[in-house]
């Protein structure tokens, strides 16, 4: 993918959740996924934990029982914003998974990122991010990140299908597995736009191979592709 469609993708994620950070946070305040919520019921007190595209804030939800060293990074200011409403009293930036190291210098004993790695258009930016992701984990750290498991959604098999046909014909720049498609509000009516890359198992798994990992778990449940990597 060239670079200029790299930009221009990225400015759809980003206007994205800027247009739609007060829908996205009001339907996303309490419910975290079930392995989610047991990932984070097993951290100790002290942990150092760095939750990059944090979003609204909504991991604290399971944290608020623990003494934990917490730092959210989200680059829609707008939701930064919002989860510092939401949490006072918790550590929250505004950063870009694609440059963490500009935004502290600090080792965490857990970097977790959910629901990120599919808005990055191309594999040299996912490689890009899984490395900042390994720059932040301490040298016993962990590291555990999760896509959407989109092959299987019926919702989005429509546009996965469209977009393969126009790259097919030469007629898109985006790459295979790309998809672009209307972020629709409660009264069903197209809002945004919105961008993801839908992943496979396999070629998760090589992605995280190419970034160097060998230790890691990769999983998935019905919604989601979990990896569990550890430093």
């Amino acid at each position: 993918m060239k670079k200029d469609q790299q930009e221009q993708l990225l400015k759809v994620v980003r206007d994205n959740y800027r247009e739609i950070a007060t829908q996205f946070d009001a339907t996303r305040k309490k419910y975290l996924w079930p392995e989610l919520q047991k990932i984070l019921n097993s951290l100790a007190d002290g942990c150092r934990l760095l939750d990059v595209g944090c979003g609204n804030g909504r991991l604290i939800e399971n944290l608020k029982n623990k003494k934990i060293n917490y730092l959210g990074v989200d680059n829609s200011e707008e939701l930064i914003n919002l989860a510092i409403v939401n949490y006072p009293g918790y550590s929250f930036k505004v950063g870009d998974i694609l440059n963490l190291t500009a935004v502290t210098d600090q080792k965490f004993d857990l970097v977790i990122s959910v629901a990120v790695l599919h808005h990055l258009p191309s594999k040299e930016l996912r490689l890009e991010a899984l490395k900042q992701l390994k720059a932040m984990a301490a040298s016993d750290g962990q590291i555990v990140f999760s896509v959407w498991k989109l092959w299987s959604n019926r919702k989005y098999q429509k546009y996965l299908w469209r977009s393969f046909w126009k790259k097919l014909t030469l007629r898109s720049q985006l790459d295979f597995g790309d998809i672009l498609f209307p972020w629709k509000n409660d009264k069903g009516e197209a809002v945004s736009k919105r961008y993801y890359h839908v992943f496979t198992k396999r070629g998760l798994k090589n992605l995280v191979e190419a970034a160097g990992f060998k230790n890691f778990k990769l999983y998935d449940d019905h919604y989601n592709y979990w990896v569990i990597i550890k430093e």
